[in-house]
This record gives C-alpha cells, sequence and structure tokens, in this order.
C-alpha cells in the first residue's frame, strides 16, 4: 500500500486550467494490499450498505457503502461531485470502523470528494449509462480499485472492455456509455472515489498505462459481431428480425436466434451494440 498522504497535501497541489484529456481507461501506477481491506468490509455486516438510488439502470443486485460524502451523509449512495467543496467533506459513521480502508483513501495526493464501496452482486447486471458530470475536461475524475472481483465480470467503457485486477488503481471515463455484467458466481467490490483533477493526478494518469487491445476482447460482444455476419448472409433470419415491432421483441428474438446457433450473448450486449452503432451514424453529422 502506497503511503498516506494527508488532505493537506492534497489541496496543495494545484489543479490545471486545462487538463489533458486521458482515453477512456488508464491503469495508474499504483496498487494496494487490500486484504485488511476485505477484513474491515466483511466484519461491517449488512447494516451501512444501500441499494443503489438508480434503479432504472440495474436489476437490484447493486449496492454500496458510504465512507465519504458532503456533511458525512451515509444515507444515499448518489455521489454529488458537484456539490462537494472541500470544507463539506466529512466520513461517516460505517468510515470511523474501517481504518485501514481510510488509509488506503488517505493515500491519494489529490482532493477525494467521495468514497464508497460498490458492490454488485453475482449474475447481476448495470445497465449501459453516461454519468455527465464526470468529464476530466471540467476537473471531475473517478477511479475504481477493484476489492474482491472474478474474470467474469464484464465492464465496459465507450464498448471496450476493461479487464481491472484486484488491487489495481483505474481512472475510468465514465462521462462516456458504460455498463457491467457479473457474469461470475462471487460479487464484485471496488473502491469508487469521486476526486477533483490536479497535478499530481494527471502525472499518474500520464504515467499510467492503456488496456491491450488484447484485454480488451470481449467473448460476448465478439460472439455478436459474428452472428451479425450471419444475419447478413441469412435472408430468412433478415426476414425474422424486421418482422419485430417492439424493440424488445427485437433483442429477445436476436438472443434466442443467437443461441439457437451456439452462440452466447445478451439482451445487453445486443442493446449496447446498437446504441454504439446509432451514436457513430449520428456523429458523422454533427462533426
Amino acid at each position: 500500500m502506497t503511503d498516506p498522504k494527508t488532505h493537506a497535501t492534497q489541496t496543495a497541489n494545484s489543479t490545471r486550467e486545462e487538463p489533458l484529456q486521458p482515453g477512456f481507461a488508464v491503469r495508474l501506477p499504483l496498487s494496494f494490499d487490500v486484504s485488511p481491506v476485505i477484513a474491515e468490509i466483511e466484519a461491517l455486516g449488512d447494516e451501512p450498505w444501500r441499494i443503489h438510488f438508480n434503479t432504472g439502470y440495474h436489476d437490484g443486485g447493486w449496492s454500496g457503502l458510504v465512507l465519504q460524502s458532503p456533511g458525512g451523509d451515509d444515507s444515499t449512495l448518489y455521489s454529488r461531485v458537484r456539490d462537494a467543496s472541500h470544507e463539506s467533506i466529512a466520513t461517516t459513521g460505517a468510515a470511523a470502523r474501517c481504518p485501514a480502508l481510510m488509509q488506503l483513501v488517505a493515500s491519494f495526493q489529490c482532493p477525494v470528494k467521495t468514497a464508497r464501496v460498490l458492490r454488485l452482486a453475482a449474475g447481476s447486471v448495470i445497465r449501459e449509462h453516461c454519468d455527465a458530470d464526470l468529464r476530466w475536461g471540467d476537473g471531475e475524475a473517478r477511479l475504481h480499485i477493484p476489492l474482491l472481483t472474478n474474470p467474469d465480470v464484464a465492464f465496459h467503457v465507450d464498448g471496450q472492455r476493461v479487464r481491472m485486477l484486484v488491487g489495481e488503481c483505474w481512472y475510468l471515463n465514465l462521462s462516456k456509455p458504460h455498463r457491467v455484467h457479473n457474469r461470475g458466481v462471487t460479487d464484485r467490490l471496488h473502491l469508487v472515489l469521486d476526486c477533483s483533477v490536479n497535478d499530481w493526478l494527471v502525472n499518474q494518469v500520464q504515467h499510467g498505462t492503456a488496456p491491450t487491445a488484447a484485454s480488451m476482447i470481449d467473448d460476448a460482444t465478439a460472439q455478436f459481431q459474428v452472428f451479425r455476419e450471419v444475419v447478413f448472409a441469412d435472408h430468412s433470419l433478415q426476414e425474422a428480425l424486421r418482422s419485430c415491432e417492439r424493440r424488445d421483441d427485437l433483442l429477445a428474438l436476436c438472443v434466442a436466434r443467437g443461441k439457437a446457433l451456439g452462440y452466447c450473448f445478451s439482451v445487453d450486449d445486443v442493446t449496447a451494440q446498437m446504441n454504439r452503432a446509432q451514436r457513430e451514424w449520428m456523429e458523422q453529422w454533427i462533426r
């Protein structure tokens, strides 16, 4: 674990007027031993956990634990990054019971506005959405530190899969479309920090590494792409899909026909690809 720094040190670093825009995902040159953190979280039990407020974007398996927020409010998982001034930030009761976890948070040499542990239950989905208030150019950045994960967690940002391992630290541009599907049999836990961009964080990102092409390959997405080629070559399959009058029926039929042909992808995989194609078509007219 990196050496903890005080918030006085954090705020000493000035924010750049025009921070350089990083890519959709960057692994920072930081790593952490999260085993003592996991022990603290397990000792808390279920009482401090809250179901994520954005119920339209998940299936009920997304919950979280508030550690630091404006006024120390632990009643909601809403990050409130726009409302968070340095003077208003306070820790919660759960944070007082997690010294190792808060030591990890304090090690970041940039202003940390909110700190939460977000849990995605095994088999659960966070549907594609954008967090418009998390723009690097506006001085806002969200960092993810996986505390517990499995190889079947599929986290997509801007259509690309980001594979994050326990103890790593990632900047993710979540103002872009993103979604998560925990296809594994164990829960996923991430420490999520909403930070102000300063010189220290810019330096960390500049010395970080982007995902490799190989790591971004997603089996489900790749299988859907192959299925698309099958559709283009099969007129009867095209007619069956065109006969769907409702979007939900079209999505369900795509998944069913794909499964019958031996391909494995979900409604969320199809929806994300359709949304991406629509965005790309629109962008060609507004550039």
